[in-house]
């Protein structure tokens, strides 16, 4: 939050020193500046979920074949579920969010639409 209210005084200084008569300067304001910080603010919230839901897939990836050969993959639930096939729909799951909610589509249109 602290950046954000940083952030909006630069810009709120770079708006006071324009050429611009008040009313114009209040209009920026209110209309362009909180666009813009609400723009960034959606880039980098969907960029986090976008990579730590990539690298979440990444790990769980790479631990299946290295739990496939240890002791580990033991059934779970009483059932004929093993380890192995749970981090699998885990994968299934996130892989399928990230796709489906479209992460890294939307922190892409946030960054180009801010900038």
């Amino acid at each position: 939050m602290r950046k954000t209210t940083t952030e909006k005084a630069n810009y709120e200084n770079i708006i006071a020193g324009l050429d611009l008569d008040d009313t114009q300067k209040k209009i920026l304001k209110s209309s362009w500046l909180d666009y813009l910080l609400l723009m960034n603010s959606s880039a980098k919230k969907g960029w986090f979920s976008h990579n730590y839901s990539q690298i979440i897939v990444i790990i769980v990836s790479l631990l299946i074949p290295v739990l496939e050969k240890s002791k580990l993959n033991n059934d779970i639930f009483q059932w004929n579920l093993t380890v192995v096939s749970v981090l699998g729909l885990v994968v299934a799951g996130l892989t399928t969010l990230n796709r489906q909610l479209g992460f890294e589509e939307k922190w892409r249109h946030y960054r180009r639409t801010a900038e």
